[in-house]
């Protein structure tokens, strides 16, 4: 399942080693990072399957999370998307 992220565009491909189904649509309000910029967003079902952006104060607990915080600094150092989901499944 494909979407594109609610930052930059980009057609983003759902790689979260933690989804039991990449075929199937992420819970609402999954939080997405985007490989290429970064940005976060939502998973919006309501709204036929996109993302969005999170409100001030979505971002704001969003950020609070330090799973979250690990997750964008594992992603914004790995070479890969697989690399990145390897390293966020070792992580304690």
């Amino acid at each position: 399942m494909d979407h594109n992220c609610a930052v930059c565009g980009r057609p983003q491909q759902l790689v979260d080693g933690a989804q039991p189904n990449l075929n199937e649509a992420p819970t609402d309000g999954a939080v997405m990072i985007c490989w290429r910029c970064n940005g976060i967003s939502l998973w919006d079902g309501a709204s036929h399957g996109r993302t969005r952006l999170p409100t001030s104060e979505e971002l704001t607990e969003i950020m609070a999370d330090p799973d979250v915080r690990a997750a964008l600094q594992i992603s914004t150092t790995s070479s890969t998307p697989s690399e990145a989901v390897r390293r966020i499944n070792r992580a304690p």
